[in-house]
């Protein structure tokens, strides 16, 4: 006897699979087939938070920023935003910006994902013109570096560990590239 999957968690399944096999296929290739724009100055548009303030351009002049691009329905990014977390609460009094951004359009969904997850780091939702100016790769999580001078440092896909999540701060400190030691895969 076939047993049929409530809709909800087959699509959320095949949600998980397919990111399984798009982060399969970017490890596979090259960077610069992927579509990263290392090296190039980030443009920031003024981002509304879903706390209600608003970073504008002049906010990020030299500040090192690690940008986390995730979605609500992402157990990898669940498991991720956990150590972006712990990164924004350790990095308050230094000069860093962290912020994660996603591109859905329910508020209310985000709002309530960021209260049962008691996330306080910063959240935007933007379209996607935002994500192109750092790379065409569509997989979540997606952790992008920016030196203080606004320059694109890395692009990492994937889930990080909480050691290398928690060693970002350092690395974005002195502007150089971090070594990451492994993606997981949940």
């Amino acid at each position: 006897m076939i047993t049929q999957l409530p809709v909800s968690f087959a699509s959320s399944r095949r949600q998980v699979l397919a990111g399984s096999a798009a982060l399969i296929l970017e490890i596979a290739m090259p960077a610069n087939a992927q579509g990263d724009k290392r090296d190039t100055i980030i443009v920031w548009p003024e981002l509304h938070l879903l706390s209600g303030a608003t970073m504008r351009p002049e906010d990020w002049l030299n500040t090192p920023a690690v940008v986390v691009f995730w979605e609500t329905w992402c157990p990898y990014c669940k498991r991720q935003n956990v150590h972006i977390d712990q990164l924004y609460r350790a990095t308050s009094s230094q000069k860093i910006r962290i912020i994660g951004v996603t591109t859905e359009t329910n508020v209310a969904k985000v709002k309530a994902y960021m209260e049962v997850s008691q996330f306080i780091f910063p959240v935007a939702i933007v379209d996607s013109s935002f994500r192109t100016q750092f790379t065409h790769r569509l997989i979540v999580p997606l952790t992008c570096l920016v030196s203080a001078s606004g320059r694109l440092m890395q692009v990492i896909p994937g889930e990080m560990t909480k050691e290398d999540v928690l060693s970002l701060a350092a690395t974005m400190q002195t502007g150089s590239t971090p070594k990451i030691a492994a993606i997981t895969e949940g």
